[in-house]
């Protein structure tokens, strides 16, 4: 099953689920107004009663003139009437340039055709009745016959609907001058007008085929329709989405162009500014971040350096001004100076060594922290180890987070622990755990907060990331940083 789903693939992209969905409401689009033409159809037929008024309208027009002669004949010529039903029957008259009209279309063909006289006795009748001629016509609808003997005229009322869904005609035959009503021409419907389930039958065996095809042709049109206008929506979506790509590398130089009024293009420019603002932040945050390390290495080089290298000149000085009475004295001020001007040595290349340029790029945690460790311990003079255990790709700030807490962790131990080890772990499980331990001399954590150890910002730089750090030092027992950072769950 696997192996067919990338038959699949390309329609899962937007383009195509537009395109598609497109597609699907066109075609049940035409299915509706199919549909309701259908009913709308329906309904003229057996509701309506516009459908029945004009063909009751035809035949008071057309078919009732023509009887008129037959019946003004005396007596009323009962064969010219027969004959004259078979003409209109099977042959129709002429209602127009080119149209004929004939009975059998009202009647379905083998439905009641009758003539009766003004009295209502039968003249004529299709299919032909001779028992009942000259006897009174049993009419079902006899309302609208009598209505029609009457001299109705409004097509509306010249018609009556039987429960069965026949329809029953009555017309007045009148004179030439149209005072007298000579009879009436009586037509009833055979077969019976359809039902719903019928006439769907009727009209699906009518036009079942052309509706398919139909159908299938506005599926085409309505593809290729929509798979143009999805183009050109997965093209914006899709530069909004390579704009988005770059925006989330850090590169907020990248602006999408659209300039359409509609709702991507209001959230292109959203994003763009948003864009602008974050490039604005970065900037003012970079200033910050230098300003802060340029005040750091201020005071680290006040609180250290220049307190040992003021230490070591005035050692100097004590040494230049007993050399020619007490040279023994003046030399352990020399020895005293010199160990000093060591010690100083040692802070500047710490300090030096911190600030060089993290090269993360493309090279990964575990490798820029083993050469930065075996850097380190050459240039401070401190024996280091560096291990690493389950290594796996993380996001860029995670791993500059976790670097930086290392150059931090490091510098001070070159500083302040009189280390003779350092021992560097770096461990992927669920998180990531980086510990930094020393033999060294120790301190207080609880009295160290805020003695300008780097510790609220390796805090600050861990919690950025969402990680966390732990410090645990005791004098005399070295010390051992531990920054932690655990995958966040996915909901």
């Amino acid at each position: 099953m696997k192996k067919h789903r990338w038959y699949f693939r390309p329609f899962r992209r937007l383009r195509w689920k537009l395109t598609l969905s497109y597609t699907a409401v066109t075609v049940a689009v035409m299915i509706c107004l199919e549909a309701l033409f259908f009913l709308v159809g329906w309904g003229m037929l057996t509701v309506s009663s516009a459908f029945p008024a004009q063909i009751a309208r035809v035949l008071d027009t057309y078919f009732a003139p023509e009887v008129r002669p037959y019946i003004e004949a005396s007596p009323p010529d009962r064969e010219g009437l027969e004959g004259w039903l078979e003409t209109v029957t099977t042959q129709g008259i002429e209602v127009g340039e080119g149209q004929r009209i004939s009975l059998s279309t009202f009647s379905g063909g083998s439905g009641l055709i009758a003539v009766v006289d003004s009295e209502g006795r039968l003249l004529a009748a299709l299919p032909s009745d001779d028992g009942a001629v000259g006897e009174p016509f049993q009419a079902e609808g006899a309302d609208v016959l009598r209505a029609a003997l009457g001299g109705e005229s409004d097509p509306s009322h010249q018609f009556v609907r039987l429960p069965d869904r026949r329809l029953v005609f009555a017309v007045p035959i009148r004179s030439e001058d149209g005072r007298e009503i000579l009879g009436a021409l009586y037509v009833s419907t055979q077969p019976t007008m359809p039902g719903l389930a019928e006439y769907a039958r009727s009209v699906l065996g009518l036009l079942g085929w052309s509706a398919i095809v139909f159908a299938v042709g506005v599926g085409i049109v309505g593809t290729l329709f929509g798979s143009i206008v999805a183009r050109g929506v997965a093209r914006r979506l899709s530069r909004l989405a390579r704009a988005a790509d770059a925006w989330g590398r850090g590169d907020f130089s990248v602006v999408v162009e659209d300039d359409s009024p509609d709702e991507i293009g209001e959230l292109v420019r959203h994003l763009n500014r948003m864009a602008r603002q974050l490039q604005n932040f970065v900037r003012t945050r970079q200033q910050l971040a230098a300003m802060e390390e340029r005040n750091r290495l201020a005071r680290d080089l006040h609180d250290a350096v220049k307190q040992q290298v003021f230490a070591a000149t005035m050692n100097l000085g004590a040494a230049q001004a007993l050399w020619d009475r007490d040279p023994m004295a003046a030399r352990r001020k020399v020895d005293e100076a010199l160990a000093l001007a060591q010690q100083a040595q040692r802070e500047l290349n710490a300090l030096v060594w911190e600030l060089r340029p993290a090269d993360l790029q493309g090279r990964g945690l575990a490798a820029a922290l083993q050469e930065y460790v075996d850097g380190w311990s050459q240039q401070v003079g401190i024996r280091a180890e560096c291990a690493v255990h389950g290594e796996r790709a993380l996001s860029p700030e995670i791993e500059e987070a976790f670097f930086r807490v290392a150059q931090e962790a490091l510098a001070n131990v070159a500083r302040h622990s009189r280390a003779s080890r350092v021992w560097v772990r770096l461990d992927y499980d669920d998180g990531v755990t980086l510990t930094v331990s020393d033999d060294g001399d120790g301190f207080d954590p609880t009295a160290a907060k805020g003695a300008g150890l780097g510790l609220r910002s390796m805090e600050e730089r861990m919690a950025e990331v969402g990680g966390s750090l732990e410090v645990e030092s005791h004098p005399g027992r070295g010390t051992q940083v531990r920054a932690v950072w655990k995958k966040a769950e996915e909901v």
